[in-house]
């Protein structure tokens, strides 16, 4: 069963993304991440990445605004594979 838990959370994540892609997130300048269950497993939609995985992780500059980090949004199946990395 575990693997059907990993899938709907995958589902999950990339249905964000995609989200965040549409309304076009990355030009708010911020960092935009999840928190799961109150842990320290983190999503980063900024660079699509996974905790350490992300440029973005321990980004603390407030004096600069953060500029988009691909050239174009992502396809499903280039999203499915940068949510999976860390399953």
């Amino acid at each position: 069963m575990k693997w059907n838990w990993e899938l709907k959370e995958r589902i999950v994540f990339i249905w964000l993304s995609s989200i965040w892609q549409e309304i076009n997130g990355y030009d708010y300048g911020i960092v935009t991440k999840t928190l799961e269950n109150n842990s320290v497993r983190q999503f980063i939609f900024n660079d699509l990445a996974w905790d350490s995985s992300s440029e973005y992780t321990n980004y603390n500059n407030k004096n600069k605004r953060l500029e988009r980090h691909f050239d174009n949004d992502l396809s499903i199946a280039q999203i499915n594979e940068r949510v999976k990395k860390f399953n």
